[in-house]
């Protein structure tokens, strides 16, 4: 399973996590570090306070209420953070503490350095999926290594912390409004006119880890115009196959992978109807599925 996966469901859990150990997992390419870290399940509730098993996007509520609709758009409340019962097992997301609120991966590269302005260090508290001290200190977490600004974002947005394995990149992604798409894709992240290459992948090929990345050789203007002009709402908005146990499996059709100029790279998800979402954030736009679905052949 990929990072992605633990950062989109992290709210989720299901009962079947031991069961679901012998079929078919995707490999954590993108983050190396999370091997060795990987000694518990860890749940950070974005909202919602759900956890997500390491093989599936199986999910289940377990109690809490999710993100909500407002006058002002979709708000996703402070983060809550807990350790499953003993029998859980999944891997452990890089993820910090800072001015009282999380920030959790969505990115890395060794070789991609944007890292800015020194905050402190980051501290790993958490050992053998126990809390070893107090989470919401600044730079307490799940990863060790010296926390920064990124070079031309908002640190209301997104950190970077240097580890000995990895740069990772942490973006805020609760006690957040959004009302439009703008406020994300382009005030926060930056896409239009920043755009180096983009390719796409099915769910399937992506859940499965089958490679078959495709360039999406269109321009990604209207697509960008209409993801920026529409409104946020919950992710639970998304209708799908009521067969199926998630949005992702019942109604996700490709992931789009962007590549910014100054090396970051972006995932969007893709679902019928024409919904998207970023992988770091509890919220979907939705636009005119002809326009999402011109992308790919």
């Amino acid at each position: 399973m990929k990072n992605e996966d633990l950062i989109d469901a992290m709210n989720y859990i299901d009962d079947d996590i031991i069961e679901n150990a012998v079929t078919p997992k995707k490999k954590n390419r993108a983050v190396k570090w999370i091997a060795i870290a990987a000694c518990f399940c860890l749940c950070i509730a974005v909202g919602t306070a759900f956890a997500i098993n390491n093989s599936k996007n199986n999910i289940k509520d377990i109690g809490k209420e999710p993100s909500y609709s407002s006058e002002d758009g979709v708000f996703i409340p402070k983060s809550e953070f807990s350790i499953p019962e003993k029998g859980a097992a999944a891997d452990c997301i890089p993820f910090i503490c800072y001015k009282d609120c999380f920030y959790v991966y969505f990115f890395s590269n060794e070789n991609i350095d944007l890292t800015d302005e020194y905050l402190g260090e980051a501290k790993n508290v958490i050992e053998c999926g126990r809390q070893t001290t107090e989470l919401n200190i600044d730079f307490n977490g799940s990863v060790e290594g010296k926390a920064y600004t990124v070079k031309g974002y908002s640190p209301d947005f997104m950190l970077a912390v240097k580890s000995e394995y990895s740069i990772f990149y942490l973006v805020k992604n609760n006690d957040i409004t959004l009302n439009y798409g703008k406020e994300l894709f382009e005030d926060s992240l930056h896409l239009k006119g920043n755009i180096e290459d983009v390719k796409y992948q099915s769910r399937y090929d992506w859940y499965y880890d089958n490679g078959n990345m495709k360039k999406v050789d269109k321009s990604l203007d209207e697509f960008l115009d209409a993801i920026n002009n529409a409104k946020f709402m919950p992710s639970s908005a998304i209708p799908y196959n009521t067969s199926s146990d998630n949005i992702y499996d019942g109604a996700e059709i490709f992931h789009l992978t962007i590549k910014k100029t100054d090396g970051l790279t972006v995932e969007l998800r893709c679902f019928e109807g024409g919904y998207v979402m970023f992988t770091g954030i509890d919220a979907v736009v939705k636009i005119d599925e002809s326009i999402m679905n011109s992308l790919i052949p």
